[in-house]
Order: structure tokens, then sequence, then C-alpha cells
């Protein structure tokens, strides 16, 4: 009859010595062609001098004496060369005429690859819980109330929280600066509505009362029956990008002055062209007055005066055509007491009599370029 059950089944005493056991028992510790029976339970499944309880090992068969009940426990069994077999084992008491348990039937399901299998999925939920709470974006979850129910670390440390102060205590509306007039009411009406947000810049408000520019995309989770169960949410610190995007502005706006002083000083070029062409005539006239009057003649030296303006203007029009053109200038050294004097000249016979010109010139002062 044990033959015929697949899994393992071995029948013990009140010694743990093995009375009976089946081929699948002895399948699964990889003892086929071996003696078990009349050797120790322990020392068979676990490769134990003594018995499992003495070794830290819960035992369903001693349960089962003492308490006279079915008794069931996980267990790690070994197989001949020392491997892993965990097995879920079950006891059940055999009693005799007088009703005391003197056997114990042990059931022994192998279920190493379920076990295996759990652990590689806790693996890999540590593996993405890991990655999830440590990425560079903050991703959360509100409810249909608003309120914050799942969040990875980075969330609540972009807003300077501890995770507890937020989650489950705090809503999304908490969090939304005002500056970002953003209607909460508006945009969970659309996720309701299956709509995606998609990029969606806002500011958010962090503990210490500072704004946060980020850039968020949400989407609604249904269950199965269309009914709203909570938000998936990401956001992106764009604080760098803020500043690349000022950065960038402010750049432009310098590239847009160069161009309108460029294209001033292309006008400018054009108006001190044509101007040093009015002065031309009028050095030649003054020179041609000049050679028709004797240096003693009293309009020999306003007619003199009005030459060395034209000439000193001739001059400041050349500078401006180079600049304009992105010339050279002619640098050289000038004396500053001449420039000086020329334009106290100048300007005495321009300005109101009622104003004195007073000049004071430096003999020993240097050149200037």
């Amino acid at each position: 009859m044990l033959e015929g059950i697949g899994e393992g089944v071995v029948v013990v005493d009140r010694e743990y010595r093995i009375l009976s056991a089946n081929k699948g028992y002895v399948r699964q510790l990889g003892q086929e062609g071996k003696h078990v029976v009349g050797k120790h339970c322990y020392e068979i499944s676990h490769h134990f001098d003594s018995h499992c309880m003495d070794n830290g090992h819960h035992c369903p068969v001693r349960d089962t004496f003492e308490s006279g009940r079915p008794s069931r426990t996980m267990h790690t069994h070994y197989d001949h060369d020392g491997g892993e077999v965990f097995v879920e084992c079950q006891s059940y008491p055999v009693r005799n005429a007088a009703g005391e348990v003197v056997r114990a039937i042990e059931t022994v399901h192998d279920v190493t690859e379920r076990v295996q299998l759990e652990h590689k999925v806790r693996e890999s939920e540590e593996k993405y819980r890991d990655l999830y709470d440590n990425a560079p974006d903050g991703y959360f979850s509100v409810d249909e109330k608003g309120v914050f129910v799942e969040m990875n670390r980075t969330f609540p440390d972009m807003l300077g929280y501890r995770r507890d102060e937020v989650l489950r205590a705090m809503q999304f509306r908490d969090v939304i600066a005002k500056e970002s007039g953003i209607n909460c009411e508006k945009m969970f009406s659309e996720l309701k509505g299956d709509v995606r947000i998609r990029n969606m810049e806002l500011m958010l408000l962090r503990k210490d009362g500072s704004l946060l520019p980020v850039m968020m995309n949400a989407t609604a989770v249904f269950s199965a029956d269309g009914r709203f169960v909570m938000t998936r949410s990401v956001v992106r610190d764009i604080t760098e990008k803020k500043k690349m995007d000022e950065e960038k502005r402010r750049l432009q706006e310098q590239l847009f002055q160069s161009q309108k002083l460029e294209a001033l000083g292309t006008l400018a070029g054009g108006i001190a062209h044509d101007f040093n062409n009015l002065l031309a005539s009028i050095m030649g006239y003054a020179s041609l007055a000049k050679a028709d009057l004797s240096a003693t003649d009293p309009i020999y030296h306003h007619v003199d005066v009005i030459e060395t303006a034209s000439q000193r203007a001739s001059e400041l029009t050349q500078q401006l055509l180079a600049f304009a053109r992105g010339g050279k200038f002619d640098a050289r050294p000038n004396d500053v007491n001449d420039i000086v004097r020329e334009v106290v000249t100048l300007l005495s016979r321009t300005i109101n009599k009622n104003i004195t010109l007073v000049l004071n010139t430096c003999d020993d002062l240097l050149p200037a370029v």
C-alpha cells in the first residue's frame, strides 16, 4: 500500500527507528539500494547523530508522540551526497489496542522546486525593490482620495521628508506649490478617465518651504471591474535643466544684443562714411579760403579753426568706420595737452560768453595712446 503512494512515506517507532519506508522516501534521499530500516530517521534524513530537536530543528514526529495528534512542518533533508531536499513533513499517530501512540507515520512531500522558485522570486523582488527604491527619479502612487499609498525612498528624500511622514499621512495636494497653478481635482478626474499625464512641469513644495521644479508623468491603475485603484506616477528633478534653460536664454539674449550692436555698427559706419564726405568738402573749401587770405586777416584765424576742427572730426569718423568694419585702429602716441588746447579753442568760440574756460595743463605729462 505504501508503494502506491507517490510521495515519501516512512513509519518510525518511539525510538525514531525506521520500521518501514516506501521507495518514494528512499528515492528522495538518494538511498536507493541501501537499507534504511532499523536506522534512525534523523540519521537518514538529516545526517545527524542525535535527535532533530537536539540540533535545533522542529520534529513533527516528536510532536505526534507527545500530543497524540497529527503535526506538520517544513524541513530541509539531505540526500546521500549532502544536497538539500526541501520537504513538507506531516506525521500521524498509530495507536495500539490500549489507545497508546506506539508508532508514527510520516509523509514527506518534496517541495524543492517550489522552494527554489520562491527563493528566486524573493531575490527578484528584492532586486527590483532595490532598483525601485534607489532610482534617481521619485516614484509614488496615490489612491482615489489623493493619499500617498506607495513610494520609493527617492521621492520623500527629494522633498526632505522621511517616508513615514508622507506614506498614508499626506495627500498629493499637500506637496504641490501654489506657483504650479495645478488643479488637483481636474488632474485626478482626467486620470480616472484613463488620460495619461506626460511631461507635466510643476513645482513641488519641500518640507523646508523651498520649491522643487519637477517633470511628472502619471497613469491610472484600474481593477478588473474597471474601478480606479491608484495612480502610478514618476517625478524627475529638473532643477539643473531649469538652470541650463536659463543659461541658454541668457546666451541667446546676449547673442541678440550682439547682433543688434553689429547692425547698429553697420548703420553708424554708413552714416560716418557720408559724414566724412561732407567733412572733406568743408576741409577743402576751408583750405581754399585760407589760400585767398593773408595770415594777418582777422577771418584767417576763424577759417583755420574750421579746418582744424574738420580734420579732427574726420579722424573721429575714420575711427568710427574702423570700429564698424571691425578693422584695426591706428594707435599713436598723442600729447594730451595739445588735444585739450584744441578742444578749448573750439569751445571758446561756441559756448555762452558767460562761461569762462580755464586751461590748466601739465608740462611733464606723458604721451597717451
